[in-house]
């Protein structure tokens, strides 16, 4: 069924008097039907580029999904990146200096979040700027650019309407829409087709086999003809085997005759079916190679029957004492046997049950393959296969080995690491002497010191060390150059330490002098009438609020005192002003600080 319905609708397709309707015609003009319709950025729910109002003209260039693709009317604007252009004179015109350059389809709400591309333009293309905006240029849609409504928006324009929106020459506008609706149509007209073949009803038989001819040579008779189903063929003639192609190669051919020569003087006889037939002592097994009128023996015919003598076997060699033919087992995995020759001079018969023990071979053995003897026979029909070789091993004495002398190895001689002598809290580690004798004492001191701080490593007494090495004439060439490099790491080492301690140096005196500062200054009373900003702080004097002001410098926004609240205060005139105190310091034992005491207080601003 489902094939059938395949074929119904590929004829349909192909009848020379069908064609498929073809879509109006695009591109066209339209004009809007509803009051303030909104073209987006794209043919969906995107962001509004422009509105326009009803019975707007609007070119459709294509239809896409209920929404219609229009030319961006007159009115609306296209962004591009300010550093993409080069304005040119008084700035309306300007050149894309690259490519490819985005031109953004216009965010009439947000002009800055305008995102949608609408086309890219390339090197040397020029631009009409409209405004700038921020980092863009407003310029006017180029060719290319394109705007989305819904296709409900719009309908088609008359003559009428396009007239009235003061066109001059409708019909010149007409006829070009017309000319390119036309170009972007699809052919009506297919080319050339192939007529298919008519379909053949399901219940007509699939073409077999009908007949099946076998000829004979002259004067000797007739042959039977029978007539086979399209089923598996079961010949009841001459055994000709007829091979019948598959139907999906072959759908359509016409019943064919085989004819195959029988042999001569074949009377006109039934046949049975092509049955294996075992072969009978005395014959030949069929051959695979042999034509198919063989495979099936023929009644009232006695088939040829072939002897064949068995070719003679070489005579086994002879049996000695050094060499025993072990018996095939019927275990597909047998031990081998191995004869042990005996340890006294007398040599022990072969059977002697001693003399044989069986074994895992575990060295290198000699294998002799003695092929079995058949035994001579009747002549048969068929070869019988010779038994697989039996192996015979041969033990092979192994070559007789000098005793190896184990020496111990040497006593290991540990050098005792040279310890370093330093005070946790001293200077430089102080090296002894005695660790400094050799090249290698001096290298496991060099990396003993590398894991101490800069500041604390004995760089001077390694430098002094490794100069007197340098001078040694018994240094080998490596070495020399191992002091080398340890020299010039060592001098590195040298300048920073020396320019971490004058560092700290500084930072010690610098810290000391602010310190001296501040003591110098809480000690002296402030005098005269202090002016600044005054603002509040998380000061308080630790047993009840209210807590403290703080009155600041506005140029530095340091502090220049702490001023105890009082009712001369009115925090919500005087916070945030400039203002000038009157009153005195008093020395507040709880935060070590001179707190102004205000009796008056007097804005500046």
């Amino acid at each position: 069924m489902r094939r059938n319905l395949i074929w119904a609708v590929v004829l349909l397709l192909a009848a020379p008097g069908v064609t498929r309707a073809a879509p109006r015609g695009l591109p066209f003009i339209g004009i809007t039907v509803k009051d303030a319709v909104v073209l987006r950025s794209g043919a969906g729910n995107f962001y509004v580029s422009a509105r326009v109002g009803k019975g707007t003209l609007l070119r459709v260039e294509q239809v896409i999904q209920g929404w219609y693709k229009v030319v961006p009317p007159e009115g609306s604007y296209s962004m591009i990146t300010r550093a993409h252009v080069d304005a040119e004179g008084d700035g309306s015109v300007g050149i894309v200096n690259r490519t490819p350059a985005k031109v953004l389809a216009l965010n009439l709400d947000n002009p800055g979040n305008s995102y949608r591309t609408q086309i890219r333009l390339t090197k040397t293309n020029r631009v009409e700027i409209i405004d700038s905006y921020g980092g863009f240029y407003k310029i006017r849609p180029p060719t290319g650019a394109f705007l989305y409504c819904p296709a409900s928006r719009v309908r088609r324009a008359t003559r009428e309407e396009i007239r009235r929106d003061g066109e001059k020459d409708v019909e010149t506008i007409v006829a070009k829409v017309n000319e390119v609706a036309a170009e972007s149509e699809p052919e009506r007209k297919r080319p050339d087709r192939v007529e298919p073949a008519p379909k053949k009803a399901k219940s007509d038989p699939r073409p077999g086999i009908t007949k099946v001819a076998v000829t004979t040579p002259e004067g000797t008779g007739t042959v039977a003809k029978v007539n086979v189903a399209p089923a598996p063929v079961v010949a009841e003639a001459a055994a000709a085997k007829v091979e019948q192609k598959p139907p999906s190669e072959a759908p359509n051919e016409a019943p064919s005759v085989v004819t195959t020569e029988a042999k001569p003087a074949m009377p006109e006889v039934e046949m049975a079916v092509a049955l294996p037939v075992e072969p009978q002592p005395g014959e030949r097994a069929p051959d695979a190679a042999a034509p198919a009128l063989d495979e099936a023996p023929i009644a009232g015919v006695a088939p040829p029957v072939e002897t064949i003598t068995p070719e003679p076997e070489p005579e086994p060699e002879p049996m000695t004492s050094e060499t025993v033919v072990a018996e095939r087992p019927a275990d597909p995995a047998p031990q081998v046997v191995v004869p042990v020759e005996p340890t006294d001079d007398a040599a022990r018969p072969v059977d002697d049950p001693e003399a044989q023990v069986e074994y895992a071979v575990e060295f290198p053995v000699e294998r002799v393959f003695v092929a079995k003897p058949e035994p001579q026979s009747a002549p048969q029909t068929r070869r019988v296969e010779p038994d697989p070789p039996v192996v015979v091993v041969k033990p092979v004495e192994p070559a007789p080995t000098e005793p190896v002398m184990i020496l111990p190895p040497p006593p290991a001689i540990e050098r005792a690491a040279a310890p370093l002598e330093a005070d946790l809290d001293g200077g430089p580690v102080a090296l002894p002497a005695s660790a400094l004798s050799s090249f290698e004492d001096v290298e496991a001191a060099y990396e003993r010191c590398g894991r101490l701080p800069l500041e604390r490593q004995p760089i001077r007494d390694l430098l002094d060390r490794y100069r007197r090495l340098e001078a040694d004439a018994a240094l080998s060439a490596d070495q020399r150059q191992v002091v080398a490099r340890r020299l010039a790491t060592l001098e590195r080492r040298a300048r920073l330490a020396e320019l971490l301690r004058d560092v700290s140096t500084a930072q010690q005196q610098q810290r000391s002098q602010a310190e001296s500062a501040r003591r110098a200054r809480l000690k002296v009373s402030p005098v005269g009438h202090p002016a600044g900003r005054l603002v509040s702080s998380t000061l308080y004097d630790g047993d009840s609020l209210p807590r403290l002001y703080r009155l600041i410098d506005p140029a530095t926004e340091h502090t220049i005192m702490y001023v105890r609240p009082d009712d001369v205060i009115d925090p919500r005139v005087c916070l945030g002003r400039r203002v000038v105190l009157r009153g005195a310091a008093r020395w507040d034992d709880h935060h070590q600080l001179w707190i102004w005491q205000p009796s008056g207080i007097s804005l500046t601003q």
